[in-house]
């Protein structure tokens, strides 16, 4: 959670309606991105990834008439979101998605579905 406000209240609040990390503005890269990493760590310990089966075999099929396997690649979807206008979170994606861009040097999609403001 991002906010100006400091106090303990709006802290105490932030926390009991589930937000696990709290950054007070103006803030630097390096916070934003040690906050990101900290709260992605502390998701992958409380979802562990499920155990799946192996996949098929490229180019077999799964049942009869099904059509041939092939493997899809594999996709991170994050979202950035405030319920407030002006807040900043075109921003704040289109920013975090360049970052995404240049470190990972992957393919990094940004969609704003703010349809009526943005």
């Amino acid at each position: 959670m991002m906010s100006v406000q400091s106090e303990a209240d709006y802290l105490r609040r932030s926390m009991l309606a589930g937000a696990v990390d709290f950054l007070t503005k103006p803030f630097t890269s390096e916070e934003l991105s040690s906050s990101i990493h900290r709260v992605h760590e502390m998701g992958a310990k409380r979802h562990p990834k499920p155990m799946v089966s192996p996949e098929p075999e490229m180019g077999t099929t799964v049942a009869p008439g099904a059509p041939a396997y092939t493997p899809s690649p594999e996709g991170k979807l994050l979202l950035i979101y405030s319920p407030k206008g002006g807040a900043g979170c075109s921003t704040l994606a289109a920013n975090l998605a360049i970052a995404l861009a240049q470190v990972t040097s992957k393919k990094v999609a940004l969609v704003d579905a703010s349809l009526q403001f943005g």
